[in-house]
């Protein structure tokens, strides 16, 4: 079974596509916000089933040349149908991701861990 992930398991990779209209650019994350279970730990770290980013590109546009382009992309990486301790409570798992329509990404980095406790 893949690897529960706690808070901080979650890593935010910006993105390559440009905000229209812009043709050059780049993406910033912004920090990840975690949902977590109060009352399910490891280590004393939460168990999360949900992680959240803003995501802010800065760029310039075609027209006028060097005209600024700026936008945003929000992402919500949600758990999928896992349960755990036998509650039928969805969290998330190493490798589980979350791409946005600019590339922008959530991705779950959980490094093995015990048992969840709770």
């Amino acid at each position: 079974m893949p690897n529960i992930a706690v808070e901080g398991d979650v890593i935010a990779i910006p993105g390559t596509t440009p905000y229209p209209p812009a043709v050059s650019g780049a993406w910033l994350s912004g920090p990840v916000t975690y949902a977590n279970y109060s009352k399910v730990s490891i280590n004393g770290v939460g168990v999360i089933y949900e992680a959240r980013c803003t995501f802010t590109f800065t760029g310039v546009g075609p027209t006028p040349p060097g005209n600024p382009v700026s936008g945003t992309e929000d992402l919500t990486l949600s758990a999928g149908d896992t349960a755990v301790n036998g509650a039928q409570s969805s969290v998330l798992l190493d490798g589980d991701m979350e791409t946005g329509t600019y590339g922008n990404q959530l991705q779950v980095v959980a490094p093995a861990n015990p048992a969840a406790t709770g």
